[in-house]
């Protein structure tokens, strides 16, 4: 291994397990020593030394890599290289290294947490029971109702499947061909504007891009059922935050799940306070089980590099 890694990610830095395995792997192991995503003075000073990082969301473009001449080597811990410009990598000769789906199976299941949570009023009762009000209010079965996946990759395909026991009509889209996925699974390919317009529930799986950024804005929100619920666990560049507290506030949507954020940690009095909205801190991904996927996958990536595999 590189004589001296760095660890940006908290999650990482903070799992015993996974410090140890990055121990016995490397000379020398540098962790996030603040337990918070660091500023990007704080990170080129920090890791100024390291031949090879372990990052999360942090920023790694022309700037960073300008900042850090020792670096050689970048693995992704998580999933999706949105923060990583990889032309700047190439030109610095830096690789960079990712996990496809790593994650899949903790991101699933909090979207469908985020679907029974909300269909159920079960967020919404408690609460009101924390209050003192005992409003009985059990909202609608998940069973049976248009779930619309806008994303269909490793993590949209695994809430396919976990949706499989609820009967649901699911509409798909993807910029990928899906049609033997859906023609094997039940459910059926769908424009953005098809699934704006007919389902209950829209769950966004796609990466940031020039493409995707304010996917969801006004125009997108206007086309959607008054009681749709509206479920954001990929980036939070792909909703326009303002334009869904707008449409919450009209009643022109049913609700919104959102797990990402434009800036995190992120807080919006306003946002947070709705009993129609449910905010976690980036949980999707951080089961203890994916945790530690995510972070033997980067130190498997890099233990293959030094080894030239």
């Amino acid at each position: 291994m590189p004589t001296e890694i760095g660890v940006t990610t908290v999650a990482f830095s903070k799992n015993d397990f996974l410090r140890r395995k990055a121990e016995e792997m490397s000379g020398g192991v540098i962790f996030n020593p603040f337990g918070r995503r660091l500023t990007f003075d704080e990170l080129t000073e920090i890791y100024r030394d390291c031949t090879a990082l372990i990052v999360g969301l942090d920023k790694i473009n022309e700037k960073t890599l300008a900042a850090l001449p020792k670096l050689k080597a970048v693995a992704k811990y998580g999933v999706g290289l949105d923060n990583i410009d990889l032309a700047a990598c190439a030109e610095h000769g830096v690789r960079v290294f990712g996990a496809e789906g790593v994650n899949r199976r903790s991101v699933a299941e909090l979207v469908l947490g985020f679907m029974l949570g909300h269909m159920r009023n079960i967020f919404a009762s408690s609460l009101r029971m924390r209050g003192g009000d005992w409003v009985k209010n059990g909202g609608c079965e998940l069973s049976g109702k248009t779930v619309g996946m806008i994303g269909t990759g490793n993590i949209g395909r695994e809430v396919v499947m976990l949706l499989k026991p609820f009967g649901c009509r699911i509409l798909c889209n993807d910029i990928l061909p899906i049609d033997d996925f859906c023609a094997a699974n039940g459910a059926q390919p769908a424009s953005k504007k098809e699934i704006f317009r007919n389902a209950d529930i829209i769950t966004l799986h796609v990466p940031l891009t020039a493409e995707t950024e304010h996917m969801i804005n006004e125009q997108a929100l206007r086309l959607m059922k008054p009681y749709a619920l509206l479920i954001n666990t990929s980036r939070g560049g792909v909703v326009d935050t303002d334009a869904v507290k707008t449409a919450l506030k009209e009643k022109r949507l049913g609700g919104a799940c959102f797990d990402v954020y434009d800036t995190e940690p992120f807080y919006d009095e306003e946002l947070c306070g709705m009993e129609n909205v449910v905010c976690t801190p980036h949980i999707g991904g951080n089961s203890e089980e994916a945790v530690r996927a995510m972070g033997e996958a980067a130190l498997r990536a890099l233990l293959n590099w030094c080894r030239g595999v």
